[in-house]
Formats: C-alpha cells, sequence, structure tokens
C-alpha cells in the first residue's frame, strides 16, 4: 500500500472511532432528555463510575472502539485501493456493521453489562450506522471530485493481447474515480524484457503504477515471473483470470483448492423474496386503484367524449415463463392504430426499425388527449389491474410484444424467468430517449442480475422523479 493510501486508510480509521464517540454522546444526550421526563434512569451504583460515567457504560464504549477496528481491519472496509462499485462498497460496509453489532451484542453479553439500557444500545448502535455510512458516502464523494480534478492521482499499465487490453482499458476509463492514467505493455515487450534485451524499454521498469496482467495466450511460465518481478517491485498487481464480458451477471471471486475461480450466475431471486414482492403487488395495486379510481374515472369519460372507440388499449405481452396475457392501458390512439399502422408497410417497416415505436413527433395516431397522457404517464395506470392479476409486478423488464422478443437473442429466456414491471431500469433511464435496442436490452438484463426488494424500492423512488420530469415520455 502506498503511503497515501496509508494515511487515507488511517483518516477513515480515525473517522470512523470520532463517528462511533459522537454516537455514544448523541445516545447519552437521548438518553438525558428521556431522564428528564422520566423514561430512562442512569444506574446508580456506588463506587462504580468512571469520571462521574457508569462503568459498564464505559466498557461498552471501549469494546465498540477496539471490536470495529478489528472487524473494519478483517473485512476490508478502509482499503483504498480495492477497485469495486459503489454498490459492493456499501455492501460490504453493511456486512461489516452487522458483525460488529453482533459482536458488541455477544460482548454486552459476555461481560455482564446488565444494566446497560436496551434503549441506549438501539440509540447508539442505530447513531453509529447512520453516521460510518455517512462517512462512507463523503469518502466517495470527495475521492471522485478529487479525480476528476486531479487525473494523475492513479495510474495503471495494463499488460496482455492488444484487442482484449483495449476493451479492458475503456471499462478502466470510464470510471474518473478508478484512475487517471493507463498505460498498455505490449506482450512481445514483457517477453523481451525477461530474456534480457535491455532494448525493449517499457513504462513498467519506471512507472509508479498498479498492473492488470490479462493472461490471454501467454505462456504460463511468463505470466508468473512477470507477476513475482512486479510483486518484487512492491507493485498492486491483478490479475484478471478470464477475458469475458459478464457484466449482465452476478460474479462470486472464490477458490478451489487454492485455485482462484471466478463464478457467474443469473439473478434468482428466492421463495420467499417472490412471496414478499407478490404481496407488496397486491397490497399495493388495491390500494392505489382505491386511492386513484376517481382520476382513472375522470380520464375514462374524457376518453370517451374526444375519440370515439374503446377506452381501454390491450394488447398481447409476454409474462413469465412467456405465458402472455393482455397488458392494459388508457388508449391514447384513435380506434383504428392498429389497422392504420400494419396496413401502411412503410410505416410499420418504419415503426419496427424504430425498435417497436414511431420517432417522437411522427406518429399520427396519437390523440391530443393521448399526447397528454403519455407525457404524464396517466396511461399506464390501468397497468395496476394486470399487477392484481399476476401478469405484471410493480418493478420489473419492460413487458414486450412477441415480435419483440427475438431482439433479445440468447438473453431472451433470461428475461422470461421474471413478471414484467409497471416500471423498471428502461423507465427510470430516459425510456424512448434510450435509441438503441441493444442498451434496453442490457438494462432489462441488469435487473434480472441484480433483482431484489432494495432494487426494487429503489426504482420506485426513482420513478418518482422520472414521471415528474416527463423524462423520456411520448
Amino acid at each position: 500500500m502506498s503511503r497515501s493510501s496509508q494515511t487515507t486508510d488511517s483518516l477513515a480509521r480515525s473517522l470512523d472511532f470520532g463517528c462511533i464517540l459522537l454516537a455514544f454522546a448523541g445516545a447519552s444526550g437521548i438518553a438525558s432528555l428521556l431522564s428528564d421526563v422520566g423514561l430512562f434512569t442512569w444506574p446508580d451504583v456506588p463506587g462504580q463510575s468512571i469520571k462521574g460515567w457508569p462503568t459498564n457504560y464505559v466498557i461498552l464504549l471501549i469494546a465498540s472502539l477496539i471490536l470495529w477496528a478489528v472487524i473494519a481491519t478483517y473485512t476490508g472496509v478502509h482499503k483504498v485501493d480495492r477497485i469495486e462499485s459503489a454498490k459492493h462498497s456499501y455492501w460490504r460496509l453493511t456486512r461489516a456493521l452487522i458483525s460488529w453489532l453482533g459482536t458488541t451484542g455477544a460482548a454486552i453479553f459476555f461481560l455482564k453489562l446488565q444494566s446497560v439500557s436496551r434503549q441506549f444500545n438501539l440509540s447508539f448502535f442505530i447513531l453509529v450506522s447512520g453516521l460510518i455510512f455517512l462517512r462512507q458516502i463523503a469518502e466517495r464523494a470527495l475521492t471522485a471530485h478529487a479525480a476528476g480534478r486531479l487525473r494523475n492521482l492513479r495510474s495503471a499499465i495494463v499488460i496482455g493481447p492488444e484487442d482484449w487490453s483495449e476493451w479492458f482499458i475503456d471499462i478502466l476509463s470510464t470510471r474518473r474515480d478508478w484512475y487517471g492514467t493507463i498505460a498498455y505493455a505490449d506482450l512481445e515487450r514483457v517477453k523481451a524484457i525477461l530474456n534480457g534485451d535491455t532494448n525493449a524499454e517499457t513504462d513498467l521498469e519506471t512507472e509508479p503504477a498498479e498492473v492488470f496482467i490479462l493472461p490471454g495466450s501467454a505462456d504460463q511460465k511468463v505470466i508468473e515471473e512477470w507477476t513475482l518481478r512486479l510483486l518484487r517491485q512492491g507493485r498492486t498487481v491483478h490479475v484478471i483470470p478470464a477475458m469475458i464480458d459478464a457484466q449482465l451477471f452476478r460474479q462470486n471471486l472464490g477458490d478451489i483448492a487454492g485455485v482462484p475461480t471466478l463464478t457467474l450466475e443469473t439473478g434468482n431471486s428466492s421463495y420467499l423474496q417472490d412471496l414478499i414482492k407478490r404481496s407488496a403487488d397486491v397490497t399495493a395495486s388495491i390500494i392505489l386503484l382505491l386511492l386513484l379510481s376517481p382520476l382513472m374515472g375522470l380520464l375514462a369519460l374524457l376518453i370517451k367524449l374526444i375519440s370515439p372507440g374503446p377506452i381501454f388499449f390491450m394488447q398481447k405481452r409476454l409474462g413469465k415463463c412467456g405465458v402472455p396475457f393482455k397488458m392494459i392501458k388508457f388508449r391514447t390512439m384513435r380506434s383504428d392504430a392498429e389497422a392504420m399502422l400494419k396496413g401502411d408497410s412503410q410505416l410499420y417497416r418504419k415503426y419496427v426499425e424504430n425498435n417497436f415505436k414511431l420517432p417522437e413527433g411522427e406518429d399520427l395516431r396519437v390523440t391530443r388527449l393521448g399526447r397528454i397522457l403519455r407525457a404524464t404517464s396517466l396511461d399506464e395506470l390501468p397497468q395496476l389491474i394486470n399487477v392484481l392479476q399476476g401478469g405484471m409486478s410493480l418493478v420489473g423488464p419492460r413487458p414486450i410484444v412477441p415480435d419483440e422478443l427475438k431482439k433479445y437473442g440468447e438473453y431472451g429466456s433470461l428475461l422470461l424467468m421474471v413478471k414484467p414491471g409497471m416500471t423498471g431500469n428502461w423507465q427510470v433511464n430516459g425510456r424512448s430517449r434510450i435509441v438503441e435496442y441493444s442498451e434496453r436490452v442490457k438494462l432489462d438484463m441488469e435487473y434480472v442480475r441484480d433483482q431484489s426488494l432494495a432494487a426494487d424500492l429503489r426504482i420506485l423512488i426513482r420513478t418518482v422523479g422520472a414521471v415528474a420530469r416527463m423524462d423520456g415520455a411520448h
């Protein structure tokens, strides 16, 4: 670890200790306020206090500081040289805090700190977790800001086949908070240096950078020799086990008899998660239908008065396991819209080429009221009925028509593993502004990969903002 990294590591540790002390003070303040109204009593044991503080509370503070130091070191929450996404960083911190809570609770039991109030413990634990999380958020924000201003804070050198290296360098370059300077070293030059060719100069001899090794088709002995040589120089070496674009799958790093193993999995939810999600879908859809029924009734009346034809537009979509269902929306087009589209071969071709949607402003089938309904997403309210019936969920991939499935290629089977949703990654990331269909596929596959109750909640929160901004709706 570099000196700057050690400094950052020490600063983060110190700040965490400060967070624990501040949380202890905050919990004490809450206890004192409750004491004033008779809801809390400090223990009064003669001869068992330190500077006026009850001994058991002082022991709790000391134990919590020591245990956090041990657990933070074991889990590596302060390791700044690690390359990982914000999601993994926060999940690592969450696991560390849960471990700290468990071990601190065990310490209270084994040290027989019975006089420590449960109310105090609850306040203390909540404040510590919140403050340390805020410290982590601020640290990542400041690191990203500094990396944006000083592009040479960290540098990297990639060794490997040229085509693979270019692909990997592009990945590293997309994250400004990782590396400012990224260089490439050709495998042949590396081999020449190992063979004693002094003319094969390379930045690896002088540049104090972290090194990424992409083995490719190189001889294993060459890779081993070069890795050991770089480690002897005190460098950080990252070995990429295989060049596979596995961004759309869950990844777990483990080992088999000491051999590093990268395990790739599709996103699967448990039976319990499915049960909770279905319960939430039913409850939320019933509540929303009851609350929004006056508005939906008014919209139905306006549609009937302004444009002849049915109130609802129903279209065949693919649900979980490929089971078709009729998706319900408020009608925003003329009643003969489908006949107009399929009766004009040129118009239909344009519709397909534009990812099954005509360009904004060019669809003459949309009524004046329909444009308003689409812009505000009010046309999608009847999909709550689909959610209640079980064909859709509140959150999920886009509900696609059968002809779209071929656009997903081999990913189609993954898409059909989950229910489509009223909202999802596509809706909160620009919707119709996303021109490339491959990007739509990627967003849906990312949802399948990351599906969880927490992810659904985040999408629902972001949906409120996207609807308010009318982002990409037409």
